[in-house]
């Protein structure tokens, strides 16, 4: 058996260091509010005021209505710019939400001639029951696919 022999030193001591005292020597100078100039206050502060801001959006729970594409149509060429305009109908179920309109995205792939595909996405307002959008392209771009991308939460229905 061998003899083992612990030594307990103890930790070194703060005395003029700032880590010892959570306030510095120029606040507890000053005589009006010592706590105006640490730093350690003004974080617990904006902290403080961050929670309290950010405490009604997460009490209240949130839903998300379901969208849907019903009919999507691609319009003729348009004789002076050449332009097609494809036109989709979004229908909204909105049963779980207490407001009839908010924001959605919807992605698209885009095929042109003589070029790769492009994948971009669109703002658009979704409003119950349903809304009509549409996006135009040059004569020779086409819709290769979209979807559904995004869609903004809404408060719940009681």
């Amino acid at each position: 058996m061998s003899d083992v022999t612990v030594f307990d030193i103890p930790a070194p001591r703060l005395r003029n260091s700032r880590a010892a005292d959570p306030c510095c020597a120029k606040c507890r100078k000053r005589k009006r509010n010592p706590f105006a100039q640490c730093p350690w206050f003004t974080l617990l502060l904006a902290g403080s005021i961050g929670f309290v801001g950010a405490t009604p959006t997460i009490g209240a729970p949130m839903c998300k209505p379901r969208l849907a594409v019903k009919s999507v149509q691609l319009s003729a060429m348009q004789p002076p710019t050449l332009e097609r305009r494809w036109t989709a109908t979004v229908v909204a179920d909105a049963s779980r939400c207490a407001t009839t309109a908010g924001y959605f995205e919807i992605g698209i792939s885009r095929m042109k001639e003589n070029s790769i595909e492009l994948e971009f996405r669109q703002q658009f307002i979704w409003s119950s029951p349903s809304v009509t959008i549409s996006v135009d392209f040059a004569a020779d771009e086409a819709v290769e696919g979209y979807w559904i991308d995004s869609v903004q939460a809404c408060p719940c229905a009681k």
